[in-house]
């Protein structure tokens, strides 16, 4: 795997942690944690991947117009079953990422 496979995880690393700070080095968490400790990288990517999933119907609820959701939400419950979502739905929503189409 490549640090840069994962953008949208490794902004909210960056977003969410503040940068490590020793002296004059200076770096951002998600490159620490990506060099430091692979395990532990992946670990937290499958809690995001999981936090973004289970995010998914509440995004497509409030973030679609009815019609629209209402033709997305049984891709929601396919990505809690995690099966690949349709193309549309995840490309709309960001998550294309997670279950490549």
């Amino acid at each position: 795997m490549d640090f840069n496979d994962n953008p949208e995880f490794n902004d909210w690393l960056d977003e969410t942690y503040p940068r490590v700070e020793i002296g004059e080095f200076s770096e951002a968490p998600s490159v620490v944690l990506f060099e430091m400790d692979p395990s532990a990288y992946l670990d937290q990517l499958d809690a995001w991947k999981s936090q973004q999933i289970e995010e998914f119907p509440e995004v497509v609820v409030n973030e679609f117009p009815a019609p629209v959701a209402h033709y997305l939400q049984p891709d929601a419950a396919r990505l809690r079953r995690r099966q690949p979502p349709l193309a549309v739905a995840a490309h709309d929503v960001g998550i294309g990422d997670l279950y490549p189409v």
